[in-house]
């Protein structure tokens, strides 16, 4: 989810420019604090999942992440988008090293090929189909609709 909703958001800024009656050059700094949130926190992942558990900082973050999406896709003005991008890309930072921790923790030797396969392929595709995806959620819906996307990760808490 954390790639993805890296480059989903590319094709939907003019629209979002528009609801949010400002420059759509103004909208790249939502794609650029969610990359520095994410640069920012990163390091700490490692140190946090050891402390507190990996599967409580995986739910955590999802849950975090979850909320900023939320909050993204309800944002009236241009200074909440930032701000919940910014902690949409902090949970991202905790979300994708601790949940490879996870799986290659728990993955038996002789499947890790596997469970690497797992964890490399989403991560490889995401960034190709994120922006078709923005720009087809915009033109046949609202820029709203592409965080809701999202919102499904949810259930990785019920685990």
């Amino acid at each position: 989810m954390e790639m993805l909703d890296g480059t989903i958001i590319a094709t939907a800024l003019p629209s979002m420019a528009k609801d949010l009656r400002v420059p759509a050059l103004a909208l790249a700094d939502s794609i650029t604090v969610y990359l520095i949130a994410v640069t920012v926190f990163l390091p700490a992942a490692a140190w946090a999942s050891e402390r507190f558990g990996a599967r409580n900082v995986f739910a955590a973050a999802i849950a975090c992440f979850t909320l900023a999406s939320v909050a993204c896709g309800m944002s009236r003005a241009f200074e909440t988008l930032i701000a919940a991008r910014a902690m949409q890309g902090s949970a991202a930072a905790f979300m994708s090293p601790v949940g490879r921790l996870i799986v290659l923790r728990e993955a038996p030797k002789e499947r890790i090929i596997d469970a690497i396969g797992v964890i490399v392929w989403p991560a490889l595709v995401a960034p190709v189909i994120g922006p078709p995806l923005g720009g087809f959620i915009t033109t046949y819906g609202s820029w709203r609709w592409i965080f809701v996307v999202n919102l499904p990760s949810t259930s990785f808490l019920q685990r």
